[in-house]
């Protein structure tokens, strides 16, 4: 059996979340989601048979390892330019060029204690 609107499922849950957000739509759960396109793609066409369901669960599975090491990628990707901006902010703070007034999330910190346990830290990393 083929399954070629399988692939759109995360797509319109991920469009329909987007339009909640919007409040075009009411709140969309996953849950309830998953629920309507059980009741509408398997169990509206009498397809609950073991093959079927197999097939369907190796799909999903094959699907959901792409968008997890995808997931992983993109957020290391978004940690590192998260980081890089920090350091870059760091670094005009530190030269007295730094434009983001009361902004700033950059702090002097004047506590020795709290230096030394933080330089521990980073030392242990």
């Amino acid at each position: 059996m083929q399954f070629y609107d399988i692939y759109d499922w995360p797509k319109n849950y991920v469009e329909d979340s987007l339009l909640s957000k919007n409040d075009e739509l009411e709140n969309v759960f996953v849950d309830d989601y998953i629920d309507k396109v059980l009741d509408v793609k398997i169990n509206d066409t009498n397809a609950i048979e073991e093959a079927y369901l197999e097939e369907l669960l190796s799909i999903i599975s094959n699907l959901a390892s792409f968008y997890s090491r995808l997931r992983v990628t993109v957020d290391e990707i978004l940690g590192n330019l998260v980081l890089e901006r920090l350091l870059d902010e760091a670094d005009k703070e530190a030269e007295g060029y730094s434009d983001l007034g009361e902004k700033n999330p950059m702090v002097k910190v004047k506590d020795k204690k709290l230096l030394e346990e933080l330089g521990k830290l980073f030392e242990e990393e």
